[in-house]
C-alpha cells in the first residue's frame, strides 16, 4: 500500500548515491518509518 501510493507521486531514482554520513547511526534502529518518514517527494536523482 505504502509503495504504491508513493511511487505515482515522487520522482522515480535512476542513480545510486553514497549514503549519508550518519546511516550507521541508524543501523538497527526501531521504528525509523514512524520517526523519519515524510510525504513530501524527494529531488530524484
Amino acid at each position: 500500500e505504502l509503495n504504491a501510493k508513493y511511487a505515482r507521486a515522487w520522482p522515480n531514482i535512476t542513480a545510486q548515491k553514497e549514503p549519508l554520513p550518519e546511516a550507521e547511526k541508524h543501523d538497527g534502529e526501531q521504528n525509523k518509518l514512524e520517526k523519519y518518514f515524510s510525504e513530501a517527494p524527494g529531488e530524484g536523482d
